[in-house]
């Protein structure tokens, strides 16, 4: 009803079948596709070429960094060519003993960055995974369904909900799932302190000290990488899905 509610909608507002019209891409969330393509699912790099040295090295060609380097980040080989925790069991790498999980330590920190609550599975075992972390960052326009679990579980401290812009207040590429990219403008600026996540993303990597290497070729205007410039990079890599039309 929604999605006929919205069509209906852009044909009454002539919002249809001329350039820079048109609805948003209908699912869950108006870019799952393209997050999910480009390296959001646990057990492959982007666009689908899997965890295996081959799939690292074309990575490293495509970042125009070594392989080396990129083996240096993880304590072995194995490791870096192991999926990762899928979101249905983030939780047991927080209650599980040590010698039950593939890592070397239990997970103390978590970072969530515009997840949807429709995808939250397990809640008890959720709430009792986030009593046990040592730092929770919640990045989402407003409090969320992570927020909310956050208070239940008990936590008041080391718990942090961080500013980030909606899909109106940024623009980038959205991807619907017959893989047709559609860009998106920014139609009002952010809101307060509000960033988007390119500058989330951007600042944490300086942070970390890798920026320089991360986005060697992405232009960053102040503290924004080009989305253009993402997309581009993205282009260059994603031979497996055709992204590089």
């Amino acid at each position: 009803a929604n999605v006929r509610a919205s069509c209906i909608l852009c044909l009454a507002t002539g919002n249809i079948g001329k350039p820079g019209a048109g609805a948003n891409i209908f699912r869950g969330h108006d870019n799952v596709q393209g997050a999910t393509d480009i390296g959001l699912d646990v057990v492959t790099l982007p666009f689908y070429y899997g965890l295996t040295e081959g799939a690292w090295n074309h990575w490293a060609r495509v970042w125009e960094v070594s392989y080396e380097d990129l083996l240096s980040r993880f304590e072995s080989k194995d490791i870096m060519e192991t999926p990762g925790i899928p979101l249905t069991r983030w939780f047991d790498a927080t209650l599980l003993p040590k010698d039950e999980i593939e890592q070397r330590d239990n997970l103390r920190a978590m970072f969530v960055q515009g997840h949807a609550s429709n995808s939250i599975t397990r809640i008890p075992e959720s709430v009792k995974g986030l009593a046990k972390l040592d730092l929770l960052v919640v990045a989402d326009p407003h409090p969320t369904t992570w927020a909310a679990l956050a208070v239940q579980a008990g936590r008041t401290e080391n718990t942090y909900l961080l500013p980030v812009c909606t899909q109106f207040e940024t623009s980038g590429s959205r991807v619907a799932s017959n893989r047709s990219i559609q860009w998106g403008e920014q139609i009002v600026a952010p809101s307060f302190e509000q960033k988007d996540d390119y500058q989330v993303v951007y600042r944490m990597a300086q942070k970390f000290g890798y920026a320089e290497q991360m986005f060697k070729n992405i232009a960053v205007e102040g503290d924004r990488p080009v989305p253009e410039d993402i997309l581009r990079e993205m282009n260059r890599g994603g031979w497996s899905t055709g992204y590089c039309g």
